[in-house]
């Protein structure tokens, strides 16, 4: 019965260890979830985007070589995929900072003890 009880409080520990942890554990999976989520988005959305038929043809009838054309492509693409990985990282930052500072009021209260030094 020793080997029984040794795996019940081994589990039980696990268990508590999780659930004082799982505050962190659901801001991972969630960030892994909303990455995996942008890299979706920015390869079928905003990968093959291409500029419409007719700004192309005005823009090379005023002279401007289609390696510009590209070159502003491939800008537009770059710059909604740095917005995507700034707005993730900003809610990164949020959810941690939330949870870190719920972690220390939980962990330490405030204190309202005045001193009263009286010199």
């Amino acid at each position: 019965m020793g080997i029984i009880s040794d795996i019940v409080n081994k589990v039980k520990i696990l268990l508590k260890d999780l659930r004082r942890h799982l505050g962190i554990l659901i801001i991972i999976c969630l960030i892994w979830i909303l990455l995996l989520i942008g890299f979706f988005f920015l390869k079928v959305y905003v990968g093959p985007l291409q500029p419409d038929t007719n700004f192309v043809l005005f823009l090379t009838g005023l002279g401007i070589p289609m390696s510009i054309i590209n070159l502003l492509t491939g800008m537009v693409q770059l710059f909604i995929a740095a917005i995507y990985v700034l707005m993730w990282l900003y809610l990164w930052h949020r959810l941690i900072r939330m949870y870190f500072w719920r972690t220390v009021m939980k962990y330490n209260p405030p204190t309202n003890e005045k001193s009263d030094e009286k010199e």
